[in-house]
């Protein structure tokens, strides 16, 4: 059986598996995405990151992300300073704010640093 059939609603044979299934859409707010049929996460988890730190003798001197997008295999892509990057370098920002978080970026080839 696909792994997307084991979690979704539709076309669910399992009653285990289609009563979770039913629950977790009532409990979380979403299905995972059919194209990702091995990322059953929220479609907006696709936005990520790649933790970055400079280390000097004394401990952790800058840390930051690489932002990166994830594929429906499942797989990360690193992304560039370009629109791809500066989009999911923007989402990551705009929900550290939406969560009250104090944080501020500043972005420098293609990372993005927490100033």
């Amino acid at each position: 059986m696909p792994i997307r059939r084991a979690i979704a609603v539709e076309a669910n044979a399992s009653p285990a598996r289609l009563a979770w299934a039913k629950r977790r859409t009532a409990l979380f707010g979403f299905e995972p995405l059919r194209d990702y049929p091995t990322y059953p996460f929220h479609p907006e988890a696709r936005n990520a990151m790649i933790a970055v730190c400079d280390v000097e003798a004394g401990g952790v001197a800058r840390a930051g992300f690489l932002p990166c997008w994830i594929h429906p295999s499942g797989q990360p892509e690193p992304l560039a300073e370009d629109s791809r990057g500066l989009e999911v370098a923007g989402y990551i920002e705009d929900i550290t704010k939406r969560a009250g978080l104090r944080a501020s970026f500043r972005r420098e080839g293609g990372i993005v640093w927490f100033a």
